[in-house]
């Protein structure tokens, strides 16, 4: 009987622990995912030995987008100018406070940080969801996480009145460019783990998105809306 595959949102956790201590023992991680497990009210933490085998299986994977953000420390290394201080310290602050005291990955809060200065204006709860969908762009090679992001910034989606008005537009006037990431998220396989691991990293267990957001990151399978819900 083939062994069950370890969920993603596991995978990366291993994959952050490594990152930040990489002399961490497996023993050592398996028993922090399993008071993380307790504080979020799961009881699936992987044990000590699947820990182990996906260490082992890591080999020289970069690892170096998993090192957690720590203003003003990181700056430099994720390539941040000073002027982006505000914005990383606006995520930093929302992981404080919403995430069990956690930090967010130096990838997550680059790409939070490049979002937020292309629209200052468009709330959190769209700035973040667009930069995770960047990062899982990054990690997993999705070619359309860019244009999608730039279409949604560009056109200031989250300025629409909810009526349903931009997305008849979009699909109506061929001057608007699509947003076709989900459309070509539901051809890929709903299993295929690249994908899954991108977006497990990305949200997190805890990530929301935007009703609106949610319309064109939905795909026919499902599973996207599930995971990052």
């Amino acid at each position: 009987m083939p062994r069950p595959a370890t969920e993603q949102m596991w995978i990366a956790r291993i994959k952050e622990a490594r990152a930040n201590d990489p002399r961490r023992s497996a023993a050592a991680i398996a028993r922090d995912l399993g008071q993380y497990a307790a504080r979020v009210g799961r009881d699936d933490a992987p044990s000590e030995r699947t820990v182990r085998r996906i260490i082992e299986d890591l080999g020289d994977e970069d690892l170096s987008g998993y090192v957690y953000f720590s203003w003003p420390d990181s700056m430099q290394a994720t390539g941040l100018g000073w002027d982006a201080s505000a914005a990383v310290l606006e995520l930093v602050g929302h992981y404080q406070l919403n995430e069990h005291g956690e930090r967010p990955t130096s990838r997550l809060t680059r790409w939070f940080a490049i979002v937020t200065l292309a629209a200052p204006s468009a709330p959190f709860e769209w700035r973040r969801p667009i930069a995770g969908v960047l990062a899982a762009g990054e990690i997993a090679s999705i070619p359309e996480a860019k244009p999608w992001a730039e279409a949604v910034l560009a056109q200031r989606v989250w300025l629409d009145a909810g009526d349903g008005s931009y997305y008849a537009a979009r699909h109506s006037d061929p001057g608007i460019p699509p947003l076709a990431l989900s459309e070509w998220l539901s051809a890929r396989d709903p299993q295929d783990e690249s994908i899954r691991a991108a977006f497990w990293d990305a949200f997190g267990v805890t990530g929301t998105l935007p009703e609106a957001l949610r319309v064109d990151l939905e795909t026919r399978s499902g599973w996207v809306g599930e995971e990052v819900s």
